[in-house]
């Protein structure tokens, strides 16, 4: 990022992130909304998060593409066989993502994968 001159602005906190965190930290530089999945650890009690169909009418709202990282990733909702949920590329492109990346690593032995998915017109 850094060579290519981008400038990551974080938002929120880890357990607490709000819509309006994400407005606040828009201005007329900034080139696309992120947001980043908790793929291996979980945060529970007091918190709150923005849920990606917003995040997804607040990029519109700016003219951003809206992309989301997955983190490690998974393409199948594996809650069917026991295992907690996590968020698939295709329910967060129905969210209303833009762009959709992963390591993929959890598909994945002995490699170090990454996939990318994006809506239609991207």
């Amino acid at each position: 990022m850094t060579r290519a001159g981008c400038r990551l602005r974080e938002v929120g906190t880890t357990n607490r992130t709000h819509r309006a965190d994400f407005e606040q930290a828009l201005g007329e530089r900034s080139a696309m909304l992120l947001k980043v999945h908790t793929s291996n650890y979980a945060i529970q009690g007091f918190t709150a998060s923005v849920p990606e169909k917003d995040l997804a009418a607040l990029a519109r709202e700016h003219g951003l593409p809206f992309v989301v990282d997955l983190g490690s990733g998974t393409l199948v909702d594996l809650s069917r066989y026991g295992l907690p949920k996590e968020p698939t590329p295709q329910e967060t492109l129905a969210a209303g993502a833009d762009l959709v990346t992963s390591a993929a690593t959890s598909c994945s032995v002995g490699h170090r994968p990454g996939l990318s998915s994006a809506a239609p017109g991207w």
